[in-house]
């Protein structure tokens, strides 16, 4: 039961934009299928003198146009996680993709 909840929310454009979150947790670069890459950099600490603060590291995302990108990193992610079949999942990528590019 919790499986298939868990892929009726992944057939969602939030859903799978939540899968897509935490494989940027984990990965420098994550694939958004027909657009390009997600890339994590880490930002290091720095001080501001002025008002005399620590800011702690962080990370910066930023986005990288790609026509095809490799997928493979978010299909692999969504057949262990759901359990999926191949074809299933890169159905499930190819509905976000098109769901993404008509809005």
């Amino acid at each position: 039961m919790i499986q298939q909840t868990s892929l009726r929310e992944i057939r969602t454009s939030p859903g799978l934009a939540r899968e897509i979150a935490v494989l940027l947790q984990t990965h420098k670069l994550v694939p958004i299928p027909g657009m390009g890459y997600i890339k994590a950099s880490i930002q290091a600490a720095s001080f501001d003198q002025v008002q005399g603060l620590l800011i702690p590291p962080g990370k910066t995302l930023s986005f990288e146009p790609c026509s095809n990108p490799d997928t493979s990193l978010l299909l692999n992610h969504l057949c262990q996680k759901f359990a999926l079949n191949t074809d299933t999942a890169r159905k499930l990528l190819y509905d976000f993709e098109i769901d993404i590019k008509d809005q």
